[in-house]
């Protein structure tokens, strides 16, 4: 399986480096995949946090999406310190989509942990954090890969704009520093490999036989009041589900300052309540409640996330949300 074949519902946005990485071609991916190396034998290993905490991530951050994205965007790409990968794993290519992510997880072994980790700190780009932004003079809207790396009792993160876009250094602009045009080039590599590990992981390198569901222990949740919205488009609306959990929509979380909707965490019990009702739902299932309808956008929480809203550039730019 690829993991990050993800199809997704079609937005207003400009995030072209998506296109490129969501549906890379097979030969591309075989070639990146072919200049991976191995530790070296004998070599000694790198120290990385343990259990639940995060030892490399992938994720995207900024771009113009639409502000449902700040809360519910995942990570691409998230190793944790027990040998956990989580991954977002296709879906069909289908409108309306699923209403949950199809999340997948996988456990490597600890030799599995040391070669993702040889893998990053090969590239030369991360003995320290860097910022690579010079491709934003020459292109708009673009979101920003960032990579980060907590091994040998250091965090390092690397964050590059508009990756994908710089792939070949020779046609980079010329306000494109030479060693930042490389840098695109060895992290579009790594961002691919990692997006396909299949292609040059070894066997005995995975705990587990296969990919499976992530299973969340949490979900955030971000509810919105549709009873003056015109029905979904012609075929495709469909009866409201019931609102399946004890939490009235009125009392979920905390309400936006500057946005029309509410925002909150559920766990335990209650999230499996809501996972078993979404996965009957779609991207256009609305929600009765007592009369009234509700369009809920759901996104799981990983193992080392807090249960609350989101990070605080989310807070900056929608308001005073939190769990509450």
């Amino acid at each position: 399986m690829e993991p990050f074949a993800l199809v997704r519902r079609l937005v207003r946005m400009k995030r072209p480096q998506r296109v490129v990485f969501a549906a890379l071609p097979v030969m591309v991916l075989a070639a990146s995949c072919s200049a991976v190396s191995s530790p070296p034998v004998g070599g000694g290993t790198v120290s990385h946090p343990g259990g639940s905490e995060v030892v490399v991530q992938v994720e995207w951050t900024g771009g113009f999406v639409p502000y449902e994205s700040l809360f519910t965007g995942l990570p691409l790409f998230t190793l944790l310190g027990d040998g956990r990968v989580i991954v977002q794993g296709p879906v069909d290519a289908i409108y309306p989509g699923p209403a949950l992510p199809n999340l997948q997880v996988r456990r490597l072994t600890e030799e599995g942990i040391q070669a993702v980790l040889f893998r990053l700190t090969e590239t030369g780009l991360f003995d320290e954090s860097h910022s690579y932004n010079a491709a934003a003079a020459y292109v708009a809207d673009a979101n920003t890969t960032v990579f980060t790396m907590n091994a040998n009792d250091e965090t390092v993160i690397v964050d590059v704009y508009a990756l994908g876009m710089l792939a070949d250094p020779s046609s980079a602009p010329t306000g494109v520093p030479a060693d930042e045009a490389a840098a695109h080039v060895r992290l579009a590599t790594l961002q691919n490999d990692l997006g396909y590990l299949e292609g040059w992981m070894q066997a005995d390198d995975w705990v587990d036989p296969a990919w499976t569901s992530y299973q969340p222990e949490a979900l955030r949740l971000l509810v919105a009041n549709v009873d003056n919205e015109p029905p979904n488009p012609e075929g495709l609306d469909s009866d409201p589900l019931p609102w399946p959990a004890p939490t009235a929509p009125d009392a979920l979380g905390t309400a936006s300052t500057v946005q029309d909707f509410r925002c909150g965490v559920v766990s335990g019990d209650e999230a499996a309540t809501w996972m078993d009702a979404l996965a009957d739902a779609n991207q256009l299932t609305r929600w009765s409640y007592e009369g009234h309808l509700y369009r809920v956008t759901p996104r799981p929480l990983l193992p080392n996330e807090p249960l609350d809203c989101g990070p605080n550039e989310i807070v900056r730019v929608l308001g005073t949300v939190t769990a509450g």
